[in-house]
C-alpha cells in the first residue's frame, strides 16, 4: 500500500524490525485517528524512514517518530541526521494538508531524554504512554504531564509571525508594544484564514 501527495510517496517497509516492537507496544493511540508504522517516505528516488507516524485529521497534526533502541544507536545518531528528518518531515507534512507537525527521537535510557538531538525533542520511551496530542488557544502541543512539546507549523511565514508575537507578548506594556502585538496577531489571523 502507497499514499501519496506529491512529490512525496509514503510505502510501508515488507519487514518488522523486533527493536521497534517496543515503540509500538508504548504509543498512546487514543487521541490519534491512524497510525503508520515502518514507513519510507520517497521523493524523487530518495527518502528517509520513520518508525512511526501518528495523525490527527481534526487537529490538523502530525508526528513522526524515530525510536532509538540502545545508548549506543542514540550516540552514533547525529543531530545533523535528525534535522534532515525533521526538515523532511515538515514538507511531508505541508504536501500531505497537515497544518502542524513534529518530528521526535524516543529512547529508552533515562538521561537521554527531554533534551535535543539536533533541533527535535527527545522523550523517554517509559514516558510516551502518557503523552497526548491536544489544542492549547492558538497552538497544538504533545504533552504529559511534565513536559510539553510544541508542534511546529507547516508555513514558514506563520513560525515567524508566532515567534514576533510572543516577543511582544512578553514585552507589553507600552502602548506601541500593545498596537504593533495586535496588529501581528490580526495579519497572522489573515493568513491563516487565506491559507484554510
Amino acid at each position: 500500500m502507497k499514499l501519496r501527495a506529491e512529490p512525496f510517496t509514503l510505502e510501508w517497509r515488507p519487514d518488522n524490525k523486533e527493536s521497534e516492537r517496543n515503540l509500538r507496544n508504548n504509543l498512546n493511540l487514543e487521541w490519534c485517528d491512524a497510525v503508520l508504522f515502518n514507513v519510507n517516505a520517497i521523493k524523487k528516488g530518495t527518502g528517509k524512514e520513520y518508525d512511526a507516524i501518528l495523525l490527527s485529521e481534526n487537529k490538523e497534526a502530525i508526528l513522526f517518530f524515530e525510536y532509538k533502541d540502545s545508548p549506543t544507536t542514540y550516540r552514533n545518531y547525529k543531530g545533523k541526521k535528525a534535522q534532515q528528518k525533521n526538515s523532511y518531515a515538515k514538507n511531508i507534512a505541508k504536501a500531505f494538508g497537515f497544518r502542524w507537525y513534529n518530528f521526535i527521537v524516543v529512547v529508552n535510557k533515562k538521561g537521554q531524554s527531554n533534551s535535543k538531538k539536533g533541533d527535535s525533542r527527545v522523550i523517554l520511551m517509559d514516558e510516551l504512554k502518557n503523552y497526548v496530542l491536544h489544542k492549547e488557544d492558538e497552538k497544538v502541543v504533545f504533552s504529559n504531564e511534565e513536559y510539553e512539546i510544541e508542534l511546529l507549523q507547516t508555513n514558514d511565514v506563520l513560525n515567524s509571525i508566532d515567534k514576533v508575537i510572543n516577543r511582544y507578548k512578553n514585552e507589553k506594556g507600552s502602548v506601541e508594544s500593545n498596537e504593533v502585538f495586535e496588529d501581528l496577531v490580526k495579519v497572522k489571523r489573515q493568513i491563516e484564514q487565506v491559507n484554510k
